[in-house]
């Protein structure tokens, strides 16, 4: 007889809350998945439990011009027309993100594939912070972040920022998951 074969696979997708609930740094974040499946022809069933740290990583950038101080900057309104968007040049897709406006930080949502459809990052003000672009949730990977529009009478930054993010193995800690 012929014996047939039949991959399944199961994705799901999370949107991170855009708050500070989400831990940075080296404790990570536990990720516990529960799946558990049965035949819809009998009572047997199986469960399948994984657990994982997810780690998260961030940007801080800070916008400046070079004849204004930070607070006259945000005083006259120039941070309002400065633009960025951010590429995961690894993956090829376009960052899109949530700010979360009592903290002036940015959230990960997700990423797109269109650069249209990315997030725009504006710098924030943020009590004594000004002009800051925070973004927190992103993987360990190589980005690209482009000015794409400032303020009128200055120029574009002549080249993208380059970033990566890179995670470190520390086996001097033991795994407790």
């Amino acid at each position: 007889g012929s014996e047939m074969c039949i991959r399944d696979s199961i994705t799901y997708t999370a949107k991170m809350d855009s708050d500070n609930s989400v831990v940075f740094g080296d404790n990570g974040n536990d990720n516990k998945v529960v799946l558990t499946w049965k035949r819809t022809s009998g009572d047997y069933y199986d469960t399948l439990i994984d657990d994982c740290h997810v780690y998260s990583f961030g940007i801080n950038l800070t916008k400046e011009f070079v004849d204004k101080s930070a607070q006259n900057a945000e005083a006259d309104g120039m941070y309002d027309y400065v633009k960025f968007v951010i590429q995961n040049t690894w993956d090829n897709y376009w960052v899109t993100a949530e700010l979360n406006e009592e903290e002036g930080v940015y959230y990960v949502t997700g990423h797109v594939e269109n650069e249209e459809d990315a997030t725009i990052f504006t710098p924030v003000t943020s009590g004594d912070k000004y002009g800051q672009i925070i973004v927190r949730g992103l993987e360990d990977d190589y980005y690209c972040v482009s000015e794409i529009q400032t303020f009128d009478g200055y120029t574009l930054l002549t080249a993208p920022i380059y970033v990566t993010l890179s995670a470190e193995t520390d086996n001097s800690k033991e795994c407790d998951i």
